[in-house]
């Protein structure tokens, strides 16, 4: 007999010691929970309970590491990169930040 996971196993398994370690991590968090909200696109609706658990219990462990709600904030900001370029910092139109301009020196 060959044992195999299911969905929610794989899940799990790609998640949760990352989730313990890189919860006071705000790159790991980002990065993480952009992946798991990445895959509720896609997923069918009998996958979605077990991305739903994980996002909950990223959430639960950010709020542990942090005292500051500001920093909770941060640390579950989406952020495909992981390097603080999540929403929460990002601005389009005006405002927004200006792009560095590079010189042409062919």
């Amino acid at each position: 007999m060959t044992r195999t996971l299911d969905w929610e196993g794989y899940v799990r398994l790609a998640c949760d010691e990352i989730r313990l370690a890189g919860a006071s991590s705000p790159q790991v968090t980002r990065r993480m929970k952009a992946a798991l909200e990445d895959l509720k696109t896609v997923a069918p609706p009998e996958r979605q309970a077990a991305l739903d658990r994980q996002l909950s219990l990223l959430a639960a462990s950010v709020r542990r590491a942090y005292d500051e709600e500001r920093d909770v904030d941060a640390a579950l900001a989406v952020d495909q990169q992981g390097i603080g370029s999540g929403e929460d910092l990002v601005v389009d139109g005006p405002g927004a930040p200006v792009e560095a301009v590079t010189e042409d020196r062919s």
